[in-house]
This record gives C-alpha cells, structure tokens and sequence, in this order.
C-alpha cells in the first residue's frame, strides 16, 4: 500500500511538473514576444492594432500589421540579453490576398496549439527545426491561432501560405 501510495505520488508530482514546464514554455515565448511589440520603438506603431507575429528561437521577430486599410511589416531582432539589436520596417505594397484575408479572427484556433495540442492527436507528418511562435492579435488584445512549433512542420495549424510567408521573410531578414 506505501509502494503505491508513493507511485500515485511520484506520478502526481511529474505531471505537475510537466505542466508546469509546457506552461513556462509558452509563457517564455509569449513574454519575449510582448517585451518586443511593446517596445519604445515598436509600442506607438502596434498599439491598438491587429497585428500578426512570428518568430523563430524567440529571437528573430517579424509582424505584420494592418493600420487604416495598409499593411505594415516589422523585423526585429532580440539579442542574449534581451535589447533590440536591429528593427525594420515598411509598408507592404500591394500585399498578397492572403495577407489581406490572414487579418479574420475566425481563420485561428482558439486554445494555444503546440505538438501536444488536440490538432495533433493524429500525429503529424513531419516535424523538425528551430522553435516557432506564432499569434494573431485582434485590436483588443486577444490572442487567436497562438501556436508554438517548429520551422517544419506538416500539418500546419495556421493557413500554409501565410505560415511559409512568414517563415520566409524572417529567414531572408534575419540574414542581413
């Protein structure tokens, strides 16, 4: 009876543990990614407005937001000791339909998606690569399709051409 009563214990303590360890994950993620959209340089331009975010290893950061119809992209890099190394920023000229269509809430999943999430109890094809995190911010602050991932990964929780997009132009921007 000791013997088990220390099992269920033991079994207790880990998944508590493990718990709490996929939760500071994606506290990790979600706190970086705050830190750097709320910025001095970046705070005025995102504030109150929907915004898509991507980021790789919690370092390299790219979002796209929309502001009175236009698209807007940022780039943003957050060194080892958490100070911007390097921002960028444009307007995005034509932009894609995709993108356009990337701005509607009810395209995202609501709970937060990592390889554990219900979307993958079927598995997954592949999944490789440096960590993701990815969300759509509505211009209140709510959070949709927030997802913490891999470079490559097959299925995708978010709409493949707006995930490869997004991959695409951190990894072009984070090389320069």
């Amino acid at each position: 009876m000791k013997t088990i009563l220390l099992l269920y214990i033991s079994l207790l303590l880990s998944s508590f543990t493990f718990f709490e360890s996929k939760q500071s994950l994606e506290n990790i993620s979600r706190k970086k990614a705050t830190y750097v959209t709320e910025s001095a340089n970046l705070k005025n331009a995102l504030k109150d407005k929907p915004i898509l975010l991507f980021s790789i290893n919690d370092k390299w950061y790219y979002s796209i937001v929309k502001n009175l119809g236009e698209l807007y992209e940022y780039f943003a890099i957050l060194d080892s000791k958490n100070q911007l190394e390097y921002l960028e920023s444009c307007l995005i000229e034509n932009p894609k339909d995709f993108l356009v269509n990337a701005f509607n809430k009810e395209l995202y999943r609501k709970e937060f998606t990592d390889l554990n999430a219900e979307f993958y109890n079927d598995g997954y094809e592949i999944s490789n690569g440096n960590p993701t995190y990815f969300y759509f911010k509505d211009k209140e602050g709510k959070l949709y399709g927030e997802s913490k991932l891999t470079t490559i990964i097959n299925p995708i929780p978010i709409d493949s051409k707006l995930y490869y997009h997004m991959l695409m132009k951190t990894l072009s921007l984070s090389n320069k």
